[in-house]
């Protein structure tokens, strides 16, 4: 069962983050922990290591290419940054309005796909 976790503790997880003490997995991990199951699936796209983070990331990249683009290494590791701190941002959202995020509502955060 998802707990609720804090405005504050977003707040140092995106400390964190921000002073470069955190990776995108490592903000994924420790809200997965939490058990919000949209961190456990963008943890597989920030690690590539799930079928379904391994797909999105080749899916992001060929749709690059259809468009004429490639992406680059930099480029990448720069969106895997994006959606940390898109989630984190929505959850902050979330946590300042009733006081808490709570991962059984990752949808009501405004994180698109998360009603996993």
């Amino acid at each position: 069962m998802p707990k609720a976790i804090s405005a504050d503790s977003i707040a140092k997880i995106r400390s964190q983050f921000d002073a470069g003490k955190l990776t995108p997995s490592q903000v994924y991990s420790q809200l997965e922990g939490y058990g919000y199951k949209y961190a456990g699936w963008a943890g597989g796209v920030a690690d590539a290591n799930t079928i379904a983070g391994a797909s999105a990331l080749t899916y992001m990249q060929n749709t690059a290419k259809e468009l004429g683009k490639s992406l680059t290494d930099a480029q990448i590791t720069k969106i895997k940054y994006g959606m940390a701190e898109g989630y984190l941002d929505a959850l902050k959202t979330q946590a300042d309005k009733q006081g808490y995020a709570s991962g059984a509502s990752d949808a009501d955060a405004g994180v698109p796909g998360a009603c996993v």
